[in-house]
């Protein structure tokens, strides 16, 4: 008797960490968005990563590339952008950088909502659902 306990409670043990105890569902989302425009191409992409359809976290790609005459500038645009990362990084729950490579100024920002205010939370819609995310991306393709 004693020996089935144990090997019930073994299986039980092995059924759980099979399968998982927690009910939350982990999703994946990504936005996308490209244009051109006067010697500049961009591209810009969301990955969003949803605990319980909530948003946990969120990187945010920007690539700008510099082309013809524009190229030459890139420096100044890279300074730019370095700027506007250094005004993210002043906000908690948001980590920026930005790489430079010839003609592209790439502009990375990671938001954090767990370490977030929930002002700056609804001012990036980082409190949507999966499924109103796409309907406030105007302008995005996001799957």
């Amino acid at each position: 008797m004693k020996k089935r306990i144990l090997m019930s409670a073994a299986l039980v043990i092995t059924l759980a960490t099979l399968t998982g105890c927690n009910s939350s569902k982990t999703k994946s989302l990504t936005c996308t968005q490209t244009s051109s425009d006067g010697g500049f191409s961009t591209e810009s992409k969301w990955n969003y990563k949803l605990k319980d359809n909530r948003v946990s976290t969120a990187t945010l790609t920007t690539t700008i590339t510099a082309e013809g005459d524009y190229a030459q500038k890139v420096e100044d645009f890279s300074n730019d952008a370095k700027k506007a990362a250094d005004t993210y990084n002043k906000v908690k729950g948001l980590s920026a950088k930005v790489d430079q490579k010839s003609n592209k100024i790439i502009l990375t920002v990671t938001f954090n909502t767990d370490e977030m205010d929930e002002e700056d939370i609804a001012a990036y819609n980082l409190n949507e659902s999966s499924e109103s995310i796409p309907e406030v991306m105007t302008g995005y393709t996001c799957k």
